[in-house]
C-alpha cells in the first residue's frame, strides 16, 4: 500500500529538522529532480500545477548551489 504525506503528520520543528538534513546531507536537489522525473515518465500522477511548483522548486536549489 502507498503511503500518503498523511501517514506521518509532524510538527513544524520537525519538518524544519527534516529540511534541514535533507539540505545538508545534500540530497534535496536530488529529490525534487527524481520526483520530477517519475511524473514526466508517468511513474506518478499530478496536477500541472505541482509540475510546475516542483520545477520552480529545482531552479531555485539550483541557483542556491545546493
Amino acid at each position: 500500500m502507498e503511503k500518503t504525506k498523511n501517514d506521518l503528520l509532524l510538527s513544524e520543528t520537525e519538518k524544519d529538522l527534516l529540511l534541514e538534513v535533507l539540505i545538508s546531507q545534500n540530497y534535496v536537489k536530488e529529490l525534487v529532480s527524481c520526483e520530477i522525473t517519475d511524473i514526466e515518465c508517468g511513474v506518478k500522477k499530478t496536477e500541472e500545477a505541482r509540475i510546475k511548483k516542483l520545477n520552480d522548486l529545482f531552479d531555485r536549489i539550483v541557483d542556491a548551489g545546493l
